[in-house]
Formats: C-alpha cells, sequence, structure tokens
C-alpha cells in the first residue's frame, strides 16, 4: 500500500509504553540445557542420534555440547523467556504499564487493537478482556483483534495512527501479546527452541508534536505458503505445563505445528524485505539526520545477521544501531518489535526527540517498517 505519511498537525505520538519483563512472575527463563532436558525420551534419542532411551543426565558432556552450539552456532540462542501465564494475562500486565507511563485513565482510551497469534481462544475478543480488565474502562472504547503474522505488531500501529487521523478518538491502546512458545509443540526441538512468551504496549495519541514519521506495509502472497500452521490439525497442548504447571486462568488454544521453510524464508528477507526496507529509510528517515536504533522482528540469528548486514552495506551509518534481544528471549511473535522497543526506552537507550525504525515481518508474507520519533 501507499506509505502512510504523517507530515500534518496534530502529529501522532507515542504517549506510553509498557512490556512484560523476563523476572516477573509467571515468566520462566530457561536456558537450552533445562530446555533439553524437559524434551520427552525418544526426542532426546532422536537430538542426539542415540539408539534406544537416551538418558540425559549419564551424558552431561553431550548435553552440553548441543546446549552451546545452539547458542554459538545456530539458532543463536542462550536462553528464552517461558510464560505460565495465559496470553491475556500478559497482555493485561503489559497494558497496566503503558496506561500507567501515560497517565492517561482508562476512559481516554477511544481503542484498543490487539495483536496475537496465540490467543487464549477466539472468543471473546483479547482487546475486550483487556479493556475488562482496566479500572474506570469505558464502553464506548472499540475493541478489536489482529492475527496472523509476525508482523501484526507493526500493523497494530498503523490502524491505531489510522484512527486518529480519521479523528474517531484522541488515545488509542496497542497491545501485541504472545506464548509463541506453544506454536512448536515442545518435542519439535529443531522449531521448539526458537520461541518465546511476552507482550508489549503502546500507546498512540494526537499531540502538537512529532511523532510516527511514517509506516508502510508490503506484501508477498505469491510466497503465503512458506509459513504455514493449521487450525485443524490434531491439537498440541501449551508448550511447558508439564514442567511449570497449567497456565492460570482460561487457555484453550488448540493449534496444529508450527511449520516453515526456513531456509526460504531467510532469502526472501533478504531478496524482498532488505531493499524496502533500505527504501523506506532513505525516503522517510534520513540516516544522516541521526537514526537512533533500529529494532528488526527477532526471529532467529540467522534472520537478524542477513537483515543487519545487507541494511548496513547499504547504509553504512546504520552500523551499531541495531537492537537485538533474540538471543535472551526467543521469537515473541508479533510481540517481539514491540518488547524491544519499549526495552529500548526503559533502559534510556531511547529518549524523548531519538528518532527509530522498526521493521516487522512474518506469515503472508508481509512485511511493515515504521518509522517515528520518541
Amino acid at each position: 500500500m501507499p506509505d502512510m505519511v504523517f507530515n500534518q498537525d496534530p502529529g501522532v505520538v507515542i504517549s506510553g509504553l509498557g512490556h512484560t519483563r523476563p523476572d516477573d512472575e509467571g515468566m520462566h527463563i530457561v536456558d537450552n540445557t533445562e530446555f533439553i532436558m524437559q524434551l520427552d525420551l525418544p526426542t532426546q534419542a532422536l537430538l542426539f542420534k542415540h539408539p534406544g532411551i537416551f538418558i540425559p543426565s549419564e551424558h552431561r558432556d553431550q548435553v552440553t555440547t548441543v546446549a552451546q552450539s545452539w547458542e554459538n552456532e545456530r539458532p543463536g540462542i542462550k536462553t528464552r523467556v517461558i510464560s505460565s501465564l495465559n496470553t491475556e494475562e500478559v497482555a493485561i500486565l503489559a497494558a497496566h504499564r503503558a496506561l500507567a507511563n501515560s497517565r492517561l485513565k482508562a476512559s481516554d482510551l477511544g481503542a484498543i487493537i490487539v495483536s496475537s497469534n496465540t490467543k487464549d481462544c477466539i472468543y471473546p475478543k483479547l482487546s475486550s478482556s483487556i479493556l475488562h480488565a482496566l479500572p474506570g474502562f469505558s464502553s464506548n472504547t472499540s475493541c478489536s483483534d489482529l492475527s496472523g503474522s509476525c508482523a501484526d505488531g507493526a500493523l497494530m500501529l498503523m490502524h491505531g495512527a489510522a484512527l486518529l487521523r480519521a479523528d474517531v478518538c484522541k488515545h488509542v491502546l496497542c497491545v501485541a501479546a504472545e506464548r509463541a512458545d506453544v506454536m512448536g509443540g515442545r518435542n519439535n526441538f529443531k522449531a521448539a527452541n526458537l520461541w518465546g512468551s511476552g507482550a508489549a504496549a503502546v500507546i498512540l495519541s494526537l499531540q502538537q508534536q512529532p511523532g510516527l514519521i511514517a509506516i508502510e506495509t508490503h506484501d508477498d502472497p505469491e510466497n503465503r505458503d512458506k509459513i504455514h500452521q493449521d487450525l485443524t490439525a490434531p491439537p498440541y497442548q501449551p508448550t511447558w505445563d508439564r514442567r511449570w504447571g497449567a497456565t492460570s486462568g482460561r487457555s484453550n488454544l488448540r493449534v496444529g505445528p508450527f511449520e516453515q521453510d526456513g531456509p526460504e524464508v531467510v532469502k526472501w528477507v533478504g531478496k524482498y524485505v532488505v531493499p524496502r526496507a533500505v527504501t523506506f529509510i532513505l525516503r522517510h528517515a534520513d540516516p544522516l539526520q541521526g537514526i537512533k536504533k533500529v529494532v528488526c522482528h527477532q526471529a532467529s540469528t540467522s534472520l537478524l545477521d542477513t537483515a543487519e548486514q545487507k541494511m548496513i552495506r547499504q547504509i553504512p551509518s546504520l552500523e551499531g544501531k541495531f537492537y537485538r534481544h533474540f538471543s535472551t528471549r526467543g521469537n515473541c511473535s508479533s510481540a517481539s518489535t514491540a518488547i524491544g522497543l519499549s526495552e529500548l526506552v526503559e533502559a534510556g537507550e531511547l529518549q524523548k526527540g531519538d528518532m527509530f525504525v522498526l521493521i516487522a515481518f512474518g506469515a503472508g508474507l508481509q512485511a511493515v517498517f515504521v518509522a517515528g520519533v520518541l
């Protein structure tokens, strides 16, 4: 679609951010060794190419070797964050934090837009559950959910900005929340070891100051089958309930196995996403004018390496400006870019007036780019 460019007053600004943290109650930091030890016995035997039963406690050296290879080679992950909270609960936690940081009240919100590929249930809407959990909410607040792509965490900002520009409301709460660790099935270790859980919330407001600069989307349906997940397949139980207990509250998520053609998706990012992202940055967020940070979707180390190296080759001034948390959080699906943005602000690495770029991509195949100033 054509760029959504924000060149008029009032501006669409980020007035509040909040995210779940790895040390929150109900969140668990799982290193590679612990992950391997929780695989069932047949899967452990497959992983270690061991005939018959493999007992990890009797082969600690082999477990350590594989754990280190996952960190230092592929997929390039040291730990991931696993939640024993359900998706609704992590979403509400992030929403409360963003609202507190904005100094707004729930009744000020004209709309709530949620992105999640791992909702606890189809109905009720996750956005409605978040609204209900906010003290003093207004029944005039519009609620809507997005689901279908890791890019939706950036796409929700476009939807929110459109409502503000149409003067439908003055403040929109956007929340991306995932229990992405349920997507692969615990014993599908080649996929499951990538995923993590978390949520982030972004409040957009109309104010007389600079904010979002531009948002652009690109869809490539010819490659739509490169990433697939079937809701009608035999159900998968949530990945980590056996280790940390059943998820609290309602969690009815039942999905088939997540499938993707990994090497082809990496190529697609290099050939399709990168050149469009470079053009977007040069058009709307001139790096010579001081881009402070770039947050890509935290899909895997190989995807991040591909995107960063190719973009830096074309825009050398971006070197050192890419933010990563994949190696410690895992792939949080649609929540990854919003979590990264919120983490940067909380750490003081992005401050008032700093320019940022978000680069999200996922199933569809789709890419979404966002440029803005805090």
